[in-house]
């Protein structure tokens, strides 16, 4: 069984989620094993569902974060544009690995404001990020490691 081996993305995909790439995203099979991660603010949004960081994109993020002295929160915010409203701490991760395979979007993130409150400040985005309709805890093996 392949997740969302029916799903149209064309025509299913809800608009709000199409905007959140800078271009339009390509659909992807991400396979059984894969490991996909997010930055959470523990007790605020530790769901399943939605976008995740694809291995590659987060190894980039890690590779960064060593080379320039910078918490990978810090950078994740930035290249993810992950306003404060949406994840205010960003202090774990969660690691989810999944228990079959699945189909998605993947694409480079959109710009974003900071906060809704401060539109003068840009994220950049443009980092690479997957949305994966219809993932459950039951699609997923997962782990959370807490961030200093």
């Amino acid at each position: 069984m392949i997740l969302n081996e029916d799903y149209d993305f064309d025509r299913q995909t809800p608009p709000d989620v199409l905007l959140s790439f800078r271009t339009p995203p390509g659909r992807v099979l991400l396979e059984p094993e894969e490991k996909l991660y997010r930055f959470v603010t523990m007790g605020h949004n530790e769901t399943i569902a939605g976008f995740w960081i694809p291995g590659d994109s987060y190894e980039r993020l890690e590779t960064w974060s060593r080379q320039l002295g910078m918490p990978i929160q810090h950078l994740a915010r930035s290249t993810l544009a992950v306003m404060m409203e949406w994840n205010p701490k960003m202090n774990a991760v969660s690691i989810v690995e999944l228990k079959l395979g699945a189909y998605g979007l993947r694409g480079p993130a959109k710009y974003q404001p900071l906060s809704k409150t401060n539109s003068k400040i840009l994220l950049m985005g443009n980092m690479e990020q997957v949305w994966v309709p219809n993932l459950s805890w039951e699609h997923v093996f997962v782990e959370y490691r807490q961030i200093a």
